[in-house]
């Protein structure tokens, strides 16, 4: 096995492992869908199924390397343009930097629904309070 390979498995699984533990321990449905690489470079896409929560649409988050760990890993968490598009957008160097991101990811789902959902809460309770 060469280094590039190795590097390459390591991102993969740690990507593979994540979207694992927030289907069966986070509660947040997700697929796990590796695009077909082209010339040496690569993409990982999971879906999270966020309607299956009660929530208006999806998340996409994209993990992208190539076969040389001196191009790194860019890390992107997307919703659609109604959701607000691209919502956090990180290059990491290792994969250890990478591990801790996709870590923090169900926090950072979480926070930015309750905010979005808190947000339109107040819209629709002002918009219901009679004018002075």
């Amino acid at each position: 096995m060469t280094e590039d390979n190795a590097w390459t498995e390591d991102v993969t699984k740690v990507v593979a492992d994540r979207a694992y533990s927030l289907n069966y321990e986070e509660g947040m449905s997700c697929r796990f869908r590796p695009i077909p690489s082209e010339d040496g470079s690569r993409t990982i896409e999971v879906l999270l199924e966020m309607t299956h929560s009660g929530q208006a649409f999806d998340l996409t988050w994209l993990v992208k390397f190539t076969d040389s760990p001196d191009t790194g890993i860019q890390f992107e968490l997307f919703a659609p343009s109604v959701g607000g598009g691209n919502l956090w957008t990180e290059y990491r160097g290792t994969v250890a930097e990478l591990k801790e991101d996709a870590h923090a990811l169900p926090v950072f789902i979480r926070g930015y629904f309750i905010g979005r959902n808190s947000v339109a809460a107040g819209e629709i309770a002002e918009a219901s309070t009679p004018p002075d």
